[in-house]
């Protein structure tokens, strides 16, 4: 009895047929130029995905509501951009208690109001009793970074 060693044998089936993407080619050699690399086949294969969402969610208007009241509850940082200035470094060196930044904005400018790093809408600030606020002026239709 004649017993031979299967050389594929404990590899997985990329590595036996060569798809690995560390699979080198027989000769060893990568290729170099765009032509060596468009000569080669490639194993194209179709991938089927299940579906996301629950099936008696999806399609229904009823299961859209509740996937965006789901997102209704998820809490969402919002920025008011008052201004900004620059500095020479020296300058931000020397700051000290009292000290007074001028911005780049005027008094009466509106702010912009910064949701997710998108400018939404323009506002201007007020006083709620004790705490600063924003009166929206203008809500924009297209958001803009």
């Amino acid at each position: 009895m004649n017993a031979t060693a299967d050389p594929d044998e404990g590899k997985s089936k990329d590595e036996a047929d060569g798809t690995s993407p560390d699979a080198k080619p027989a000769d060893g050699k990568l290729p170099e130029t765009p032509e060596e690399m468009v000569e080669k086949e490639v194993d194209v294969r179709t991938v089927s995905l299940g579906q996301l969402a629950p099936k008696e969610m999806s399609g229904s208007p009823a299961g859209e509501e509740k996937n965006l009241s789901m997102l209704l509850d998820i809490p969402i940082p919002v920025t008011v951009e008052v201004g900004s200035s620059k500095m020479l470094l020296q300058e931000l060196l020397s700051l000290q208690p009292g000290s007074v930044i001028p911005l780049e904005k005027k008094v009466g400018e509106p702010v912009n109001v910064v949701v997710n790093g998108r400018k939404v809408a323009l506002g201007e600030m007020v006083s709620v009793e004790e705490q600063l606020g924003v009166r929206i002026t203008r809500v924009l239709g297209s958001v803009t970074p």
